[in-house]
């Protein structure tokens, strides 16, 4: 582990008893006997010991118990103009004022912020905030949460002396998935956030957020993106996250033997994390971009199971594995057909009311859906919102239905692709390309039969009735 991603106890309880002295002195006059229980040893060890717990999480590899991030932790980059610029500290991001940090689903927003946080925990200049903003009641405003927030790290806090801290820069704030926020309510959220803005200068604030979650538009923060991992950068994070290097050179051995596109799909650390458990799970890496999707559905479906001897979770719907499979196969082809990605969870039981009508299962809707978001984990609900753990697991599950359809409505499909001529052809080529690409490898012979052969004829002009010439 670097000397940067190292944080010790008495450097963070060192940086607590700083930043305690110096609210005391600064808020003595006023606060006096309130601040002064602050610098109690019982307080400062109870401010630590909960700071701390920020960094603890559970992981796709390790579900039952939680790891401490600084065991796994890759230092994020951001970009900044041309430059993807590497953050180990705030410091590194060279910009004084609020800021919005965006990134897609995997790249690793809130482990972000719970690593800074605990860096600031370290430094002493003021005590850091870790906020879950899907956790705000529909009832309560963002201040009176964030009170209860630091209430609930044992310090004495109400309206005033929030203020306090706020107006003297001794409190910073990592508001963590603004895109969680159900979306009628991001609107109000945001004026919130922005009149804590104006009222205090000197409290820095940072919110994270997928893009296009209206945010970005507020002229009170500087939006930074997260970058994706890039050429050998995976390498760094399978050492990380295997926690034994010769398990890790085994990984990255077997992704550069890899035929064809593993590693185009490794830019996120969570399609990283996915990889390591396969592997762990199979104790191979898989060959092509196919092996790397066949069975993920089954690996994740007993991954629980699997950790404790005889244990079976008892699933909502009462379906089997290949039943759950047909269903979430379903949903991918129908919610690709419709160009959707991300669904409310109103949406997505509708399109899974009508999976388990296309394949004939006799399921509830909603309970089939619960089994394959919080077992499954490759459909992600994050506040009432969910998406896919990845665009091309959708994709292939999309075409693992088609490959499951007997030959009448394969075929059907395949000549869909190719009822269509000149630019309508290739727009739909287009849409359905990685489709296609995977139905290529798995439904090879129908593909080539009612795909390939019959466009290939048409553009030699094979069987095609000749033009008589004048």
């Amino acid at each position: 582990m670097s000397a940067s991603l190292t944080i010790s106890a008495v450097a963070a309880k060192r940086g607590i008893e700083r930043v305690v002295d110096d609210i005391y002195e600064l808020g003595k006059s006023k606060f006096g006997g309130r601040l002064r229980r602050w610098k109690a040893r019982k307080q400062i060890d109870t401010l630590y010991r909960k700071i701390k717990q920020v960094r603890f999480v559970k992981t796709i590899w390790q579900v039952e118990k939680q790891v401490d991030l600084l065991k796994f932790y890759y230092p994020s980059k951001i970009k900044v103009g041309d430059e993807r610029r590497t953050i180990n500290d705030l410091s590194d991001i060279d910009y004084a004022g609020n800021i919005l940090v965006e990134g897609t689903v995997g790249q690793g927003k809130s482990i972000f912020f719970r690593y800074l946080t605990s860096r600031e925990m370290v430094k002493g200049a003021a005590v850091p905030l870790f906020v879950e903003l899907r956790r705000i009641r529909a009832d309560e405003q963002l201040v009176d949460h964030l009170i209860t927030e630091l209430q609930t790290l044992g310090l004495d806090v109400d309206t005033q002396t929030f203020e306090f801290l706020a107006s003297n820069g001794k409190l910073i704030l990592f508001l963590d998935g603004f895109d969680e926020v159900p979306e009628q309510r991001r609107a109000g959220l945001i004026t919130e956030i922005e009149r804590l803005g104006k009222r205090f200068e000197s409290l820095r604030i940072f919110i994270s957020s997928r893009p296009n979650s209206g945010i970005a538009n507020s002229v009170f923060f500087h939006v930074v993106q997260l970058c994706p991992l890039e050429e050998d950068e995976y390498e760094d994070v399978i050492r990380r996250v295997t926690d034994d290097q010769t398990t890790a050179s085994r990984i990255i051995e077997g992704v550069k033997q890899a035929k064809t596109r593993v590693r185009e799909l490794l830019t996120t650390p969570l399609m990283v994390a996915l990889l390591v458990f396969r592997y762990k799970a199979e104790q191979a890496v898989p060959e092509n971009v196919i092996a790397f999707y066949d069975h993920l559905f089954d690996l994740l479906l007993h991954r629980h199971d699997r950790s404790k001897a005889g244990y079976v979770r008892p699933r909502k719907s009462g379906l089997g594995d290949t039943a759950l499979q047909d269903i979430f196969s379903a949903i991918c082809f129908l919610t690709r057909k419709a160009s959707v990605g991300t669904l409310t969870l109103a949406q997505i039981r509708t399109y899974a009311g009508k999976a388990i009508s296309l394949v004939g299962h006799d399921a509830d809707p909603s309970r089939a859906l619960d089994d394959i978001i919080e077992i499954t984990c490759l459909i992600l609900e994050e506040g009432g919102e969910c998406k896919f753990l990845h665009k091309s697991v959708q994709e292939y599950h999309a075409a693992h239905f088609v490959q499951g359809q007997p030959d009448d409505l394969a075929i059907r499909f395949y000549k869909g692709m190719s009822g269509t001529t000149g630019s309508a052809a290739i727009e739909t080529w287009n849409f359905w390309s990685n489709e296609l690409a995977f139905l290529s490898m798995i439904d090879e012979y129908r593909f080539a039969k009612s795909f390939l052969i019959p466009h290939l004829r048409e553009i030699l002009g094979i069987g095609q009735t000749p033009v008589p010439q004048e």
